[in-house]
């Protein structure tokens, strides 16, 4: 059993889909791209003669960025990427701890990978497509939201001592 067991939290890496949008919000927000109440027309957008389409491809018309979260916009997001340029927006993937091992020390951890060559591959990675992350990641970068912006190394607890009288809580 111990040969075919994966630790699937550093092990395997996966698209995030619409998780990522999160990251792609506060890395407008902190590069000054992000007006909350501008507005774009939804549904879909092209790029380089490729389509980005929103989940239900017809949109809901010009909404605002902020909407664009809280509707989970494919083409919002990919706005915002344009926006920052694929420059920028690559600096925050790597700032939010993407593409990197999280440096947990367990074994066989990946670091995820990226398809970023061409500007629909830029804009796809905004809202979770065509970049691959870990669990583990994908935690210790909702960590720097949590916590405005301080991020914190995941590491593994063995056990939790009471300090005052050194008993084992949790093991």
């Amino acid at each position: 059993l111990t040969k075919i067991w994966r630790n699937i939290l550093v092990e395997d890496s996966y698209e995030p889909g619409s998780t990522m949008k999160i990251f792609t919000v506060a890395a407008a927000i902190n590069s000054g791209n992000f007006n909350a109440n501008a507005t774009f027309k939804s549904g879909s957008f092209q790029i380089d003669g490729k389509n980005v389409y929103d989940w239900d491809r017809s949109g809901w018309g010009y909404i605002t960025y902020q909407d664009a979260f809280i509707r989970s916009s494919n083409v919002g997001m990919a706005h915002l990427e344009q926006q920052m340029g694929a420059k920028t927006w690559l600096s925050y993937i790597h700032k939010f701890g993407f593409l990197k091992k999280t440096g947990s020390k367990m074994p066989n951890e990946v670091a995820g990978s990226i398809e970023y060559k061409y500007p629909i591959e830029q804009a796809n990675t905004a809202f979770g497509q065509a970049i691959n992350v870990t669990a583990l990641q994908m935690m210790q970068g909702f960590s720097a939201i949590a916590n405005h912006g301080t991020m914190v190394k995941p590491y593994l607890v063995k056990k939790v001592v009471d300090p005052n009288n050194q008993k084992v809580i949790i093991r």
